[in-house]
């Protein structure tokens, strides 16, 4: 058993002497810092995410979603930082591994959550069919809002739909939170 005090020695008391000298230096002095802090809330989900490495390089970021998506960046050349290559999902949690060599080789590690903002005038929407499906050439493409849309010409120009074969479609709401596209009107006839 080791007494440990505050007195001088010769190693075996108060972390002083050539052994706690010698784990000292083992340690990497590489420092590696994460922005924003541990627990934060309410994050930008643009600009706010860095990570940083004083007195080593980073060697590997890992950021994800709470699904285990995997958000891609990169280092910088001198290793000195990583950043996002896109915007951060809204009102999600993330985590983030940060590891950083020093010039002797010794790694040191940092680990952060952090959850991004919820904007006060969000909506979701879902829309059926999925992405990928085929289908006929009269199904509707419907997307179903989380809220009431108070400005749907704003929205049905921001959406953008690709048909192959391409086919020209116009959008019709179904009251403020249904927008449905179809194919335009040929002015043919329907056929029974």
């Amino acid at each position: 058993m080791r007494w440990r005090g505050t007195g001088s020695g010769s190693g075996e008391g108060g972390g002083k002497g050539k052994d706690s000298d010698a784990a000292q230096s083992k340690q990497s002095e590489a420092v590696v810092s994460i922005t924003p802090k541990d627990g934060a809330k309410s994050v930008d989900t643009s600009g706010a995410l860095k990570v940083t490495a004083a007195k080593g390089k980073l060697t590997e970021v890992v950021v994800k979603d709470a699904k285990g998506r995997k958000i891609d960046g990169k280092i910088s050349g001198d290793g000195a930082g990583w950043t996002p290559s896109t915007h951060l999902a809204a009102a999600t949690k993330y985590t983030v591994h940060a590891v950083a060599k020093d010039s002797e080789g010794r790694t040191a590690a940092e680990d952060a959550g952090f959850t991004t903002l919820t904007p006060d005038n969000t909506f979701i929407g879902t829309f059926t069919p999925e992405d990928g499906s085929k289908v006929g050439v009269g199904m509707p493409f419907s997307i179903r809002f989380s809220r009431g849309i108070t400005n749907p010409e704003d929205v049905e120009k921001a959406i953008r739909i690709r048909t192959e074969p391409a086919v020209d479609v116009e959008g019709h709401w179904f009251g403020n939170d249904r927008l449905d596209f179809r194919p335009r009107s040929t002015g043919s006839p329907a056929r029974r």
